[in-house]
């Protein structure tokens, strides 16, 4: 019988195993093209924040950049 949360789920990537991805948007007072590598993207109530992953699970990771959510138009990632 199966039960619903029970799925066997691939564990999330570590840090070993997540690329470093690399990011662009335009920032809105300049309508500059601004360029961020990072393992990935929290979106947050009043920002976006780029995210590197060090190799200790327990530590939080180091934030590359927060930038407010009014600032950062066109967000997309590069693709290699």
């Amino acid at each position: 019988m199966h039960f619903y949360g029970q799925e066997n789920v691939p564990k999330a990537p570590d840090a070993v195993d997540r690329p470093l991805r690399t990011f662009t948007f335009v920032y809105e007072p300049d309508m500059e093209l601004i360029t961020v590598e990072a393992h990935f993207i929290e979106f947050k109530a009043g920002h976006v924040a780029f995210w590197r992953e060090g190799p200790d699970k327990d530590f939080q990771g180091t934030l590359v950049l927060a930038e407010a959510n009014t600032n950062v138009l066109e967000l997309k990632e590069l693709t290699k």
